[in-house]
């Protein structure tokens, strides 16, 4: 607790902690500070109507800033108020059932809020966002059926990392953002093109610095800022394309992204993407590609002037 203004040993405002924890794999999850979770702590007063509502309105604050996090967006969540034991919290209650003030339910419960710790609870709404059109929904789910008879699997989820260098207009200082899907690098008050057509990596110099499906680490970013590509039955000519988009695929954040990973990754090759043998996306580092209707792909990278195609 801090003390106030009221005086020697009177205390006006309060201090609780609270963490973040995201649903996954049928259980809620902590999410650490590295995803943007860890632990926080809200300051409140002692004569404060502290309710469960205002507690996730400045907790989300806290884990969603402009309304975004590195697992989605807070507006594709379902949110709810979770205790240390586990249990969601509608309302505080005292030990007779009766609703009461955070202040009665720490005291009934012998509790102190600098010792308790709650938890910002939040659930995606559905598989795919609601900025997604109904189009866009059809065609991912078609993919997943074509995915299955090429490939004999159901495409699962796969962990992609973003990261984009960011230049101060004012002076020399250099900042760094990062996401964890494609659709969080989109903006659409920003950008003047729908979703459907946007790559973060073409269209806003994004880098993707981390690849990871089925408790395989494909690719990760080391401190030193180069790049650690891990090897898992790798294609025949490793030393050009180690995995191709029959191996990097998978459901990040609703959408369907196919992958190639070469160990030139990020020094500047140019990709190519084609869909049923016509060329769709191009670019320098362009890695990733978005699925957004059904089709036979197949990519590429340029080195020295000559393609090498992976089909």
């Amino acid at each position: 607790m801090k003390e106030g203004k009221g005086g020697r040993g009177k205390h006006l405002t309060y201090k609780l902690y609270i963490g973040w924890q995201h649903f996954s794999n049928e259980k809620y999850r902590v999410i650490t500070k590295t995803k943007g979770g860890g632990v926080r702590q809200i300051d409140y007063n002692a004569d404060e109507d502290l309710t469960v509502e205002k507690i996730i309105e400045r907790g989300t604050k806290l884990y969603f800033p402009q309304g975004k996090s590195q697992l989605g967006d807070l507006k594709d969540m379902d949110i709810s108020l979770g205790s240390f034991a586990g249990e969601n919290l509608e309302s505080f209650m005292n030990t007779d059932g009766d609703p009461c003030s955070f202040q009665t339910y720490l005291k009934s419960h012998g509790l102190f809020s600098s010792q308790y710790h709650l938890y910002i609870r939040t659930k995606q709404k559905s598989e795919f966002t609601s900025c997604a059109s109904e189009d866009v929904r059809e065609n991912v789910e078609e993919n997943m059926v074509t995915d299955l008879l090429v490939n004999n699997s159901i495409p699962g989820h796969i962990e992609l990392k973003y990261k984009r260098k960011l230049f101060s207009r004012y002076d020399e200082n250099v900042s760094t953002i990062s996401y964890w899907s494609m659709r969080q690098c989109y903006d659409s008050s920003v950008h003047d093109m729908a979703y459907e057509d946007y790559n973060c990596i073409t269209n806003d110099d994004f880098l993707l610095v981390h690849v990871e499906k089925d408790n395989n680490l494909y690719l990760t970013e080391l401190e030193d800022g180069s790049y650690k590509l891990c090897c898992f039955t790798p294609s025949a000519h490793p030393e050009i394309i180690m995995h191709g988009p029959d191996k990097i695929y998978g459901i990040n954040n609703g959408d369907l992204m196919l992958g190639l990973l070469t160990p030139l990754h990020n020094k500047n090759i140019y990709y190519q993407w084609y869909k049923d043998g016509h060329l769709i996306l191009e670019g320098i580092n362009a890695s990733v590609l978005k699925v957004t209707s059904p089709g036979e792909y197949s990519a590429g990278i340029i080195v020295d002037e000559q393609l090498y195609k992976y089909d």
